[in-house]
């Protein structure tokens, strides 16, 4: 697939499943149960997941069209043949771990925009929390015994902490990434 094409299906699909979110939101403020909680916490992690996914095709094609240049394993990652450490770095063998590989991608993604310096920053209360989330996403997509879906509401606020953090980081860098396109575009102008 074409970087633009690629571009184009991350944008449709960020803007789909932000609804869902938006959504789920909306619904969990007026409803305020444990059903609704969980509804969101699916709905973000898929958006992060899916639009993640994304953001390594549009890299890839990049690389592909000779925008940017990337290490034969940096390619593997971006095509999910090659796995990352929790740092975000390539590694041997194994499979990504969900922070590591979020890492890599809002790194690499940042590169082809001429972002070379985003990074998430995990010192931040958000990636605690985004952490702890991801705890709990896994606990009701997997869940093993009827205490890991049941969620605990008193934690709700970092689990939402966690997820509009993502959020944010993901406008951030989409953000930055067209502010850097559009100097680009004015100086070949």
């Amino acid at each position: 697939m074409c970087r633009s094409e690629s571009v184009l299906e991350l944008q449709d699909l960020f803007e789909l499943l932000h609804e869902d979110v938006q959504l789920g939101y909306e619904y969990l403020e007026k409803y305020r149960n444990k059903f609704f909680a969980r509804a969101l916490i699916r709905s973000q992690f898929a958006l992060i997941e899916g639009v993640a996914h994304k953001m390594r095709e549009v890299a890839l094609a990049s690389c592909d069209e000779g925008e940017i240049i990337y290490s034969v394993e940096e390619k593997e990652v971006l095509a999910d043949k090659r796995a990352v450490d929790d740092s975000g770095k390539v590694k041997e063998k194994g499979k990504s771990s969900f922070l590591g590989i979020l890492c890599f991608t809002f790194s690499h993604y940042g590169k082809i925009h001429d972002v070379c310096d985003f990074a998430l920053p995990k010192g931040d209360n958000g990636w605690s929390c985004l952490k702890k989330a991801l705890n709990y996403r896994h606990a009701i997509t997997h869940p093993k015994n009827a205490n890991q879906f049941d969620l605990d509401m008193t934690e709700w606020d970092q689990i939402v902490s966690g997820l509009k953090w993502c959020d944010s980081q993901f406008i951030s860098l989409f953000k930055r990434c067209e502010e850097t396109d559009q100097i680009i575009r004015s100086k070949q102008s």
